[in-house]
């Protein structure tokens, strides 16, 4: 019975082991190749994940072009509308001031 008992206690203390330094490796008898880490694996990814990544590097993109407004005023805008100013035209009416 105290066999059992000091085997019982060292297979306790080896599971807790576990849970105490996971960044031990495992100690197995098994020799299996994972097929999703070895080197010639293509790498994978999901379309969400894909898809979220894109997203995210979008919006960061468009973050630093505000960002720099703030940072650089000097700098010209950058606008795609073309607008007249009614006043200045050439072809605009004459105004007198009172």
């Amino acid at each position: 019975a105290r066999a059992e008992a000091l085997a019982d206690a060292t297979r306790a203390k080896e599971v807790a082991s576990w849970y105490l330094h996971p960044e031990r490796k495992v100690q197995s008898g098994l020799q299996a190749r994972c097929y999703f880490d070895r080197a010639s694996a293509v790498p994978q990814e999901s379309r969400d994940y894909a898809d979220a990544r894109a997203e995210a590097l979008a919006d960061a993109t468009r973050a630093k072009e505000v960002a720099s407004w703030y940072l650089h005023p000097e700098r010209k805008v950058q606008s795609g509308l073309q607008a007249r100013c009614y006043f200045d035209r050439a072809s605009a009416v004459p105004q007198e001031s009172r």
